[in-house]
């Protein structure tokens, strides 16, 4: 809700947010507790279907939502960067797929997983791994193939996920 917000990436506070109405407060306090519940993470799982070459709307609000300026990240005039690299975070970003594809259709045309890559780097989580469930939209025999894959890959994401 662009009401809520003061300006790019910023959640009104004082006076501002005072002199909100109650169901805007209610969201600003809803989207300021997400955020900081992000912060206090050092692990992020993330899941999604692939909708048309990307992830859905929801995933993009969310994420909207929890980039917040002196916060997630810091807007100024001398600089644009993350502030998430006080610590060592990790994060895996699980992508269910109807189609199966090879590495070279995937590579250039998973913008989901490219963008959340970037943005994760940028924001200064040190590890990014993912966990594609392909082939998931064409019958029943594909689902559980496509589990039986991904599952195959769930012990090195855990791992990975839970090191110190």
């Amino acid at each position: 809700d662009f009401e809520v917000f003061t300006g790019r990436a910023e959640i009104k506070s004082g006076p501002a947010y005072d002199a909100l109405p109650e169901d805007k407060k209610l969201k600003a306090d809803r989207i300021n507790f997400l955020c900081e519940q992000f912060l206090s993470a050092d692990r992020y799982v993330i899941a999604a279907p692939m909708w048309s070459l990307f992830f859905s709307g929801r995933l993009k609000n969310y994420l909207d939502c929890i980039i917040q300026n002196h916060k997630v990240i810091e807007i100024n005039e001398q600089v644009v960067k993350g502030l998430l690299d006080d610590k060592v975070r990790r994060m895996v970003y699980i992508q269910s797929s109807g189609g199966k594809y090879d590495n070279i259709v995937t590579s250039r045309l998973d913008y989901g997983t490219d963008y959340l890559h970037v943005l994760f780097k940028f924001l200064g989580v040190k590890e990014f791994l993912t966990l594609p469930v392909e082939g998931t939209g064409i019958n029943n025999m594909n689902i559980a193939g496509a589990l039986m894959r991904a599952a195959d890959e769930t012990d090195h994401v855990v791992e990975m996920l839970l090191k110190d």
